[in-house]
């Protein structure tokens, strides 16, 4: 079916356009003439060019404080090669999130299986063909804008979470401390000291301090960001469970979980079987609800018709629309050779971020998901330190001092217990002083903080 000016297609390739218009990319090769390609291809689409002609030469104007949205590297060159300009960069935690497309010569398993380990993105073969090139750079500069948009949203949402549950856990302590003392004050006031009750009440102000440091500590050493709802449709971390460290999948570990989608084909029952052969669960459309957070990867098994496949990944990744998920990468398995400049490049366009073509060896196939998967898994964990080092930050803030005051209510607390003439002013102080940790409260209430989006 011939693409109409409305299709999906259409529509992502007007996309492209806008998409490449003021992004730069350093070119690093040691030939001239695909530097010359390359820069006047890539310009021609309103890309911002930056070249070097090897690695050493690159890592020099990237620590100069060049900052390009994605790199193209050619893997054989002096000095220092593609894959170890790759280990370089994801070495350093300033220059680590850039996107890495390998330009290759070298077809081989074991030299696509280098790069994928190096953590380079993606890679092209050459003679490389200009609009597999473009594709495969729209998908690269996708995720990255995607996984910054997620970034930031989970940075909001740990905050808005972190200042939620502040506010929960230390109101109701406080204010157990706030009314034992005026029960003091007022049984002073009528002349009612009865020096039992007035112990007992002290005891119950301690226990009540007591709590409130210990949820300020608790929130001083958070391992990870665990989330409960909470009533008006928000969420605030689950203390008890963010005290515990997070069950992290490591890159290397099987892959836990797979996605098998048919698009306008029947089932591949082969291939569910290579699948579980190794070691994948294969999960079909009708069991995703609820488990969205187990699957790693979406298979499109023998996709021949590109227009089908833009509705199905829309609906599809509308489970993913969470601050605490990525959406899974999707990897297309083509009925033949068409990768380079038939569907394949149309497929990347629509929102695919791999392709693999038919017939292909199963050590390939591995391979691909392997590297999909654990790049998944390091985007997550970086996600998932992302969001705690935002809640810590937040806390920080928010709670500068606090536990301080607390310890120092808790220190005078005991002077509280003499009976003496100053007694109602010392009692008057005192009130005053738990005013100082009850305005944290309501400033962590109003939501009203730097940082923090209440509509998050």
């Amino acid at each position: 079916m011939a693409a109409t000016e409305n299709s999906p297609l259409q529509e992502a390739r007007r996309q492209e356009e806008a998409f490449f218009h003021d992004r730069s990319i350093l070119v690093v090769d040691d030939e001239p003439y695909n530097v010359d390609i390359l820069v006047f291809e890539l310009e021609d689409r309103g890309f911002t060019i930056h070249t070097a002609l090897d690695g050493v030469a690159a890592l020099e104007k990237l620590e100069a404080g060049l900052r390009p949205d994605l790199l193209l590297l050619d893997v054989t060159m002096p000095r220092l090669d593609g894959f170890g300009l790759t280990r370089e960069i994801r070495a350093r935690p300033d220059l680590a999130h850039l996107p890495i497309i390998l330009l290759t010569a070298r077809a081989e398993l074991e030299d696509k299986a280098e790069g994928f380990a190096a953590r380079a993105d993606d890679y092209v073969l050459k003679p490389f063909h200009i609009d597999e090139v473009l594709a495969r750079i729209q998908v690269q500069l996708r995720i990255a804008g995607y996984l910054r948009r997620r970034r930031q949203i989970a940075e909001s949402h740990s905050r808005l979470a972190l200042v939620g549950a502040a506010a929960h856990e230390l109101a109701q302590p406080l204010a157990g401390a706030n009314g034992y003392l005026q029960l003091l004050q007022a049984a002073l006031e009528r002349g009612q000291l009865d020096p039992s009750a007035h112990a007992e009440r002290l005891e119950r102000i301690e226990h009540c301090l007591l709590k409130t440091r210990d949820v300020a500590d608790r929130l001083e050493h958070l391992e990870r960001v665990a989330l409960e709802d909470y009533p008006c449709g928000t969420q605030i971390i689950n203390l008890q469970e963010s005290q515990q460290p997070e069950e992290v999948r490591h890159p290397e570990d099987p892959i836990h979980t797979l996605l098998v989608l048919e698009a306008g084909v029947s089932r591949d029952a082969g291939l569910e079987r290579e699948l579980a052969r190794q070691g994948s669960i294969v999960l079909r459309l009708e069991d995703i609800p609820g488990r969205e957070a187990e699957v790693e990867l979406i298979v499109l098994s023998s996709v021949d018709r590109p227009e089908l496949v833009a509705p199905v990944l829309k609906d599809l990744l509308k489970a993913w629309d969470l601050p605490h998920l990525l959406s899974p990468p999707v990897l297309a398995l083509l009925p033949g050779q068409q990768g380079a400049t038939g569907i394949g490049v149309d497929l990347l366009r629509l929102g695919v971020d791999d392709i693999l073509c038919r017939p292909f060896r199963q050590e390939e196939l591995q391979l691909r998901l392997r590297s999909r998967v654990r790049l998944q898994r390091l985007r997550m964990e970086d996600l998932r330190l992302q969001a705690l080092d935002a809640a810590r930050d937040m806390r920080h803030h928010a709670l500068e001092g606090f536990a301080s005051q607390v310890d120092a209510c808790l220190a005078d607390l005991p002077s509280l217990g003499t009976p003496s003439e100053d007694l109602p002013e010392r009692l008057n102080a005192y009130s005053r002083r738990l005013e100082g940790l009850n305005a944290v409260i309501r400033r962590l209430q109003s939501r009203q903080m730097p940082g923090v989006d209440p509509h998050a």
